[in-house]
């Protein structure tokens, strides 16, 4: 009944046995995308590097990710457009799946999603 009612309420648990041994738990870390508490990834905080200012960062990320329907994607665009933030042309967009995405913008080259896409030759 628990886990029905459970699954009703959009929590999806795979069995009995995780409930109890969750019980034995003494820590639990979870992610910081705002997935547990909305239920929808959403843009906390933006950390700019080197010369870059947040907006920039936002501008550039806005670029690449207005075309893609990510969970992640989306919370880029939708801060962006919160801010007023307008997408601009990207050239020689490409989806890097499993990775990111990468493109000219503003006349740079710029590469968006995990560290991976980046550090693995994907230029």
């Amino acid at each position: 009944m628990l886990l029905a009612n459970a699954a009703r309420n959009g929590v999806l648990i795979k069995g009995g046995t995780y409930l109890e041994q969750a019980g034995s738990l003494k820590a639990i870390a979870f992610d910081k995308t705002g997935t547990l508490t909305k239920g929808e990834p959403a843009v906390t905080d933006i950390i700019a590097l080197y010369e870059y200012s947040n907006e920039e960062v936002l501008q550039m990320a806005t670029n690449l990710e207005i075309r893609s329907e990510h969970p992640l994607a989306v919370a880029i665009v939708n801060e962006a457009k919160s801010k007023g933030i307008v997408p601009e042309p990207i050239e020689g967009f490409s989806s890097i799946t499993g990775h990111g995405a990468q493109g000219i913008s503003q006349g740079k080259p710029v590469y968006i999603g995990n560290v991976r896409c980046y550090s693995s030759g994907y230029r």
